[in-house]
């Protein structure tokens, strides 16, 4: 029989595990939420029905009065829906 190799001492030494890198923190804290507006005080329906049909006599009176009811008043509408939403 032949003699038995010796091992070298790359193959001796026995391997360190890796060091694994940290793991991430669990879950981070929920953020808070950012303080939500204040409401806008609710109009009445009488109220929004004035500030409608003021709104679409100044549009009717900025076209010279030659276009269509209606559309003055859904123009009129939009234009008292958006002030009261605070779109100016």
């Amino acid at each position: 029989m032949a003699p038995a190799k010796k091992k070298s001492e790359k193959e001796a030494t026995p391997k360190a595990p890796k060091a694994r890198k940290a793991a991430a923190p669990a879950a981070a804290a929920p953020r808070k939420r950012a303080a939500a507006k204040p409401a806008l005080p609710a109009v009445a329906a009488e109220e929004r029905q004035k500030l409608v049909e003021l709104e679409a006599y100044f549009v009717a009176e900025k076209d010279g009065f030659r276009g269509d009811s209606k559309n003055y008043w859904i123009t009129a509408e939009a234009i008292v829906e958006a002030r009261l939403a605070g779109k100016k």
